[in-house]
């Protein structure tokens, strides 16, 4: 692959010797899969010292790609963390140059130990074998994606089965009464579920969800969304929940954030798009707002979308207040 590998120069942090190596920056496994075993043995873009002989690790960034399971992953090193909506804004930039039929959803991830487990989890034959089985009918890519934000469910809240079965069994209870619009009681079981098991997810998005849509308690409702970002950071559709519930506080910085984040998982989405392009607006970013909305209509599957779109731009070339998408 073009452009798949280069030369960097880093410093040793035990002599401070400066030096170049020769880094792989994008890992096409289906075309070099020797790249997966090095990632699994610890050794991708680990060199050593030419002065002390020190192991140096060059992390700054990694783009891994393996195209039979539809999966392409930005790898950053943990210092980014915190740069998460930096991140996106960076690579939306770069997908409005792209036709949208050529966009596939990407994931980030931060620190290649952390790649090095998702993957392994990801190729697991019994977890493979459990997807197909759960989810009969989706394309091997659709599944490989579900796969990759359960495995970073799996790492990040546990996969112990202490308090495990009791919070599935409260959990089922709440979502009847929730499906019942009893709300009070979906709310005390929800809550429940999570005395057993404090990451339970489901748990905590439906209370999320609850709260957000019935009870209009946004502050509960945020709490909720934030806690299952910490243990799902990719999935789409918790991550757009939470840009909406931002949006509606008038957090237009950290709704940007979520929604270009949306845009970066699910480029795809009209709504997506546009509610990012809204927030660009908000922020006075205009060129950026008009792109983004014009993809937004370009990808949108109603008359009644196209319409809203269509009006929203007519009203910032306008300068007047748009309407918000819920």
């Amino acid at each position: 692959m073009e452009n798949s590998h280069g030369w960097v120069s880093i410093t040793c942090p035990e002599c401070s010797a400066a030096q170049n190596v020769f880094t792989c920056k994008i890992a096409d496994v289906s075309e070099e899969p020797e790249l997966r075993q090095k990632l699994f043995k610890g050794e991708l873009n680990i060199f050593d010292c030419v002065q002390c002989g020190a192991k140096l690790h060059y992390d700054e960034y990694l783009l891994y790609t393996d195209r039979e399971k539809g999966l392409v992953i930005h790898v950053f090193s943990q210092d980014y963390g915190p740069k998460i909506n930096d991140i996106c804004d960076r690579l939306v930039k770069e997908f409005r140059l792209v036709p949208a039929d050529e966009l596939f959803s990407n994931f980030i991830l931060f620190g290649y130990a952390n790649l090095a487990k998702i993957v392994a989890l990801i190729e697991r034959p019994e977890n493979i074998k459990n997807m197909r089985a759960q989810y009969a009918g989706e394309g091997d890519r659709d599944l490989y994606r579900r796969l990759f934000i359960l495995s970073q469910e799996w790492l990040n809240a546990g996969r112990e089965k202490i308090g495990q079965q009791r919070a599935d069994e409260l959990f089922n209870e709440a979502y009847a009464f929730h499906r019942n619009k009893e709300y009070d009681a979906a709310v005390s079981r929800y809550r429940e579920a999570l005395a057993e098991k404090p990451n339970h997810y489901s748990s905590l998005f439906n209370l999320g969800l609850v709260y957000f849509n019935t009870l209009e308690d946004n502050t509960l409702s945020l709490e909720c969304f934030r806690a299952c970002r910490e243990i799902r950071p990719n999935d789409n559709d918790l991550v757009f929940c939470l840009g909406q519930i931002h949006l509606k506080l008038e957090n237009i910085d950290d709704a940007l954030g979520c929604f270009l984040n949306s845009v970066v998982l699910q480029p795809h989405s009209s709504l997506a798009w546009f509610n990012a392009g809204l927030c660009l607006g908000l922020k006075g970013r205009t060129n950026e707002t008009f792109d983004c909305l014009r993809i937004s209509l370009d990808l949108a599957a109603t008359d009644e979308d196209r319409t809203l779109i269509e009006k929203t731009i007519e009203r910032f070339r306008t300068n007047r207040q748009p309407e918000i998408a819920e």
